[in-house]
């Protein structure tokens, strides 16, 4: 059986399928993009440094960062590319917690829906749309000034992160007959799959609906277990609604298609405390016992990094320590 490294694997399995745009679902993609969301909350270095633990070899790390505290604005935003394989990674950072800095609690907070590039029926969740669009154009930019080093491009991002991710991919797919930028339609090209991470939800029925019609095979949502984050924002804050194709935890610790869909919780005001108490049933005997259907704890990127591992691997590996992936089976 031949052997070869995580990138080769990606490589193969959408070369493949290239030909009629049905692109699949990818264990390996799905841990490439797991790496890049949960090391997106540190710096280009260290992204840098984590992928190529997966084999890559990043040339180029750019990072994209505005911040404007009245405005709720305090986007993250990486763009990696091995010029080798040819692989080209966007990341959007997620809610940092802990940090001293509130900026994107008060954005996923900013709930008022706003109008999708000035749709009358596609709303969006206005706080996730304004961080997007201030670094967009210059993400843009810089895709196109990297056009001819990518054959094989990924959106994704973990928590507001992979909701940023989704309205990056609207962006491209969405009213392409309206006079779009002439490099969108390269850049679909191009595209191999949204991987989200705990994701909330984005947007109206409408705006899901239009979605999953042009890029709902192409949008792979993963749910660790009982993670709060992907039923909100609540149903108090108005409608939304998910697309594409959720993923659950097997029994072997992989990642596994589910029929099922995460659906908005009716408030916060139960829903949240319940949650915090799940993540301290981790930590006290005394509270498993406490009726707890969603948790916090279980939003960590390192869980979700951990399943991407084993699925990919077989093995369980510390996704902190690993200094590199055992070769696997070539791709079919």
């Amino acid at each position: 059986m031949k052997q070869v490294n995580l990138t080769q694997n990606v490589i193969d399995q959408n070369r493949n399928r290239a030909a009629d745009d049905t692109r699949e679902y990818s264990s390996e993609s799905a841990l490439l993009c797991a790496q890049a969301a949960a090391w997106s909350y540190s710096k280009e270095d260290t992204l840098k440094a984590r992928l190529n633990r997966l084999g890559m070899q990043v040339d180029v790390c750019e990072a994209f960062h505005v911040q404007n505290t009245g405005l709720f604005l305090d986007a993250h935003a990486f763009i990696s590319v091995d010029y080798d394989s040819k692989i080209g990674i966007l990341s959007f950072r997620g809610t940092e917690v802990g940090t001293g800095n509130n900026i994107d609690l008060l954005a996923d907070m900013s709930v008022e829906p706003v109008s999708f590039n000035e749709s009358p029926h596609w709303r969006v969740h206005g706080g996730f749309y304004n961080n997007l669009h201030s670094v967009w154009h210059r993400i843009l930019a810089t895709l196109d000034e990297l056009m001819s080093k990518i054959d094989y491009l990924f959106f994704t991002g973990h928590s507001l992160g992979g909701a940023l991710a989704v309205l990056a991919t609207a962006e491209l797919y969405l009213d392409q007959d309206k006079g779009q930028p002439t490099n969108y339609k390269t850049l679909r090209e191009k595209f191999c799959g949204l991987y989200t991470f705990g994701q909330p939800m984005v947007g109206n029925e409408r705006f899901a609906d239009e979605c999953e019609k042009q890029f709902g095979h192409l949008t792979f949502r993963h749910v660790y277990h009982r993670d709060l984050i992907p039923f909100l924002p609540p149903k108090t804050t108005g409608e939304f609604y998910h697309f594409g194709q959720e993923f659950h935890v097997s029994q072997e610790n992989t990642w596994e298609r589910t029929d099922e869909e995460s659906k908005q919780v009716n408030t916060l005001l139960l829903s949240l405390p319940l949650a915090g108490l799940a993540l301290l049933a981790k930590h006290f005997p005394w509270a498993k016992k406490l009726p707890t259907p969603h948790s916090l704890g279980d939003h960590l990127p390192y869980f979700y990094l951990d399943v991407a591992i084993q699925s990919v691997t077989g093995k369980t590996l510390n996704p902190l320590v690993f200094t590199r992936l055992p070769t696997l089976r070539a791709a079919s």
